[in-house]
């Protein structure tokens, strides 16, 4: 998912060529995501008949947008993103729902970009996008642009990659690598070494993927909560986290509460 200024780093996200090999490879993983997302859309505190206005923020080729519009049939999602051709994805995942969603494209990393976008709006979501911004001031300025587009009573919900150490990945990689072993002795009978899955893990792993200095330059979960409440969020929480994958939000309360 694009949001602007990641242009400059080792993505080419105005690149047609390059965003088809991005999504084909990243689209493999929707199934298990799927759960999540609809979880996220969940978290809007709407009843799911509501006719709701929502701002997808770096919606790439539109899996988050989708949840949002399958949570909520009377919903009307914006589709943000810095990428003509992430945007021209979305729309045709999305043809089926293409009278209940609009779409803007819009560089985060200008101030105008919420004039674009245009508000109030209901809640918005955002799905590993916003971390592509890169500089910590940046982000906790997104985050308050935000605060400024969701009404009162709304919500902003971020499924974001975070910094996580050393150790608690490498616990947490052995734990993925644990699970994988018991299920496939489960349905096989057959029981692989840790050293071979973790073998066969890293043969699998896409070329080009972030290195470690990156993985450390992302801001920690408790950065991101202190960005929510220094937007104005009144109540910032997270709501799942599994290893560097976190979904956090920030509900705006009622004007009258």
């Amino acid at each position: 998912m694009t949001t602007g200024t990641e242009q400059h780093h080792e993505h080419d996200w105005q690149s047609r060529e390059y965003v088809d090999y991005w999504i084909g490879r990243d689209v493999t993983r929707d199934d298990e995501r799927r759960e999540h997302l609809l979880r996220m859309a969940a978290l809007l505190p709407y009843e799911p008949d509501a006719e709701i206005r929502v701002l997808d923020v770096g919606a790439g080729y539109g899996a988050v947008s989708q949840a949002v519009l399958d949570m909520f049939p009377n919903a009307h999602v914006v589709l943000h993103d810095f990428s003509a051709p992430m945007l021209e994805h979305a729309r045709e995942r999305l043809e089926r729902y293409e009278s209940r969603t609009s779409q803007v494209m819009a560089d985060l990393a200008d101030p105008a970009w919420t004039q674009a976008v245009g508000g109030p709006v209901d809640g918005v979501v955002s799905g590993i996008a916003i971390h592509n911004l890169r500089e910590p001031e940046l982000i906790a300025r997104v985050y308050a642009d935000v605060f400024t587009l969701v009404k009162p009573g709304g919500a902003f919900l971020n499924w974001e990659l975070i910094q996580q150490g050393d150790t608690s990945r490498a616990a947490n990689t052995r734990a993925a690598l644990v699970m994988k072993q018991r299920s496939l002795f489960e349905e096989t009978g057959v029981r692989p070494s840790l050293e071979e899955l973790a073998a066969e893990r890293e043969r699998r792993r896409p070329s080009g993927g972030v290195g470690r200095r990156a993985r450390r330059s992302r801001p920690t979960l408790m950065d991101h909560l202190g960005w929510l409440r220094a937007a104005g969020f009144d109540e910032a929480e997270c709501f799942w986290r599994d290893g560097s994958n976190a979904l956090i939000g920030g509900y705006r309360l009622s004007s009258e509460a």
